[in-house]
C-alpha cells in the first residue's frame, strides 16, 4: 500500500522505482553472464573505445573545476575571515583535481607519474596560483556568466563529489580488477557481488 502512494506522489518517484527494478534485474543478469558478455562486447582495438579509455573522464573533470570556480565567485558571507575559509575549501578540492588531471595525463602519455613527485611543492603552487586566477576571473571577468550559472554549478559540484567519492571507496572495497586487465584465461576474474578488498 505505501508502494502504490510513494508510486503516485510524482513522476520522480516513478523513475526511482523503475530504475531499481532494472538496476536490480540486470545486477542479476549480470551476476551470472558478466564476463560472457564483456568477452562479446569489448574490442581491444576500437580507436573510439581507447579514445574514451584515454580521455573519457577529461571534459567531467573540467565541467567540475569551472562549477567550483562559480561557487567559490558567488560566495556571498560578510565576514571577510569566514569567506576567504569557504573560497579554500572550495578551492583545495579543485588544486586535487588538477593533480588527478596530471594523473590521467601521464597516463595518457606513457610518463611515469613518479617523475612528477621531486616537484611536488612546484605543482602545489602553480595549482594554487592558477585556482586563485580562475576564482578572481570567474568573480570579476565571468560575473554575469557565474551568476546565471551558479544552480547548475551547484548541482554539477554535488554530483561529482557523490559520484567520485562513491566510486573511489567502492573501488577500495572491491579491488576488481579490470577486464582489459584480466590474465591469460581470465584466470584472476571474480563476480561483481565478491568484494576482493
Amino acid at each position: 500500500m505505501q508502494i502504490k502512494r510513494y508510486w503516485n506522489q510524482s513522476i520522480v518517484n516513478k523513475l526511482t522505482i523503475i530504475i531499481g527494478i532494472v538496476w536490480a534485474l540486470l545486477a542479476i543478469l549480470f551476476a551470472f553472464y558478466d564476463l560472457n558478455i564483456s568477452k562479446a562486447v569489448v574490442n581491444q582495438n576500437s580507436i573510439f573505445g581507447k579514445f574514451f579509455a584515454d580521455f573519457g573522464e577529461l571534459p567531467g573533470l573540467f565541467l567540475a573545476i569551472i562549477s567550483f570556480f562559480i561557487i567559490s565567485a558567488n560566495i556571498k558571507i560578510s565576514n571577510k575571515f569566514l569567506k576567504y575559509i569557504s573560497i579554500f575549501l572550495i578551492g583545495a578540492p579543485t588544486v586535487l583535481m588538477y593533480f588527478y588531471l596530471v594523473v590521467i595525463l601521464s597516463r595518457i602519455i606513457n610518463i611515469p607519474i613518479e617523475i612528477f613527485s621531486n616537484y611536488s611543492l612546484h605543482f602545489w603552487i602553480f595549482f594554487g596560483c592558477v585556482t586563485t586566477v580562475g576564482i578572481y576571473l570567474f568573480k570579476t571577468k565571468f560575473k554575469k556568466f557565474s551568476t546565471n550559472n551558479h544552480n547548475f554549478a551547484k548541482v554539477t559540484s554535488i554530483l561529482f563529489t557523490i559520484s567520485f567519492l562513491l566510486v573511489q571507496i567502492l573501488k577500495s572495497l572491491w579491488g576488481r580488477v579490470r577486464f582489459q586487465d584480466l590474465a591469460i584465461g581470465y584466470s584472476n576474474f571474480t563476480p561483481w557481488y565478491l568484494p576482493q578488498g
